[in-house]
């Protein structure tokens, strides 16, 4: 029994093989892509989901960054108002102590400047006797 194969033939059967083996690879090739895009599909509902949520907390942060601030603004008015008063204080007290000067002068008290300190108990004592 002899079999003759010509180099035709044994090319053929070469190629034939060549495209079996390149079938089989495409069809695992195709299998692992399906998972891959299954696997690839779960991340971005995950990732769409962390986003969504992301989203929602930085615009909660924003809303509270926006309250401090005008919370801040108002407290540095409100500082700015008492500071103004304080001054507006201050300036009176100086024109009050102006007018008593001016009054000593024309009444011609001399102005007492500072505290009296008080007098000691023995010689408070031998004035009372």
């Amino acid at each position: 029994m002899d079999i003759t194969i010509s180099l035709k033939d044994l090319g053929f059967i070469m190629i034939v093989t060549a495209a079996f083996i390149l079938l089989i690879q495409l069809i695992i090739l195709t299998k692992n892509l399906v998972k891959t895009a299954k696997h690839t599909n779960k991340i971005l509902e995950d990732t769409e989901i962390i986003t969504g949520i992301a989203s929602d907390k930085a615009q909660e942060v924003d809303q509270i960054i926006s309250s401090i601030g005008c919370t801040t603004e108002e407290i540095t008015q409100l500082i700015e108002g008492n500071n103004s008063i304080l001054k507006a204080l201050a300036t009176i007290i100086n024109v009050l102590a102006a007018f008593k000067g001016l009054f000593d002068v024309a009444t011609g008290k001399k102005a007492e400047v500072g505290v009296k300190e008080p007098a000691e108990p023995a010689a408070a004592a031998e004035e009372e006797n």
